[in-house]
């Protein structure tokens, strides 16, 4: 009885540190763009991170025009479209790629 009610506790534990570590990045310190990569990224090498920088132009959930400046350790496909989100230190968090009749803001 008693093995079964740790193994309960331990498995509620481990559910909520995964909630808390997948959500609270995007919760309180990333924003969701829609962007078209119109670049291939230029490759950066720093002490702490291999990648990729881009500079585009995105657009926010609200419909809001900005340019755009975040590090990707994966290159992005040039010239499709992706819902990104990005953390408040520029580092891409998750890039999904969008169907490609979706419009979206282009540097051109």
């Amino acid at each position: 009885m008693k093995k079964g009610t740790f193994a309960l506790v331990i498995t509620c534990f481990i559910i909520v540190l995964a909630f808390v570590e997948l959500k609270a990045p995007i919760a309180s310190a990333a924003t969701t763009y829609t962007v078209s990569i119109r670049s291939e990224g230029e490759p950066i090498t720093k002490p702490a991170f291999k990648g990729y920088q881009f500079v585009e132009t995105a657009q926010t959930k609200d419909g809001k025009k900005v340019t755009l400046e975040f590090l990707s350790e994966k290159p992005l496909q040039k010239n499709c479209s992706y819902k990104i989100i990005v953390q408040d230190n520029k580092m891409l968090l998750r890039a999904t790629a969008l169907p490609s009749n979706t419009h979206v803001v282009s540097n051109h």
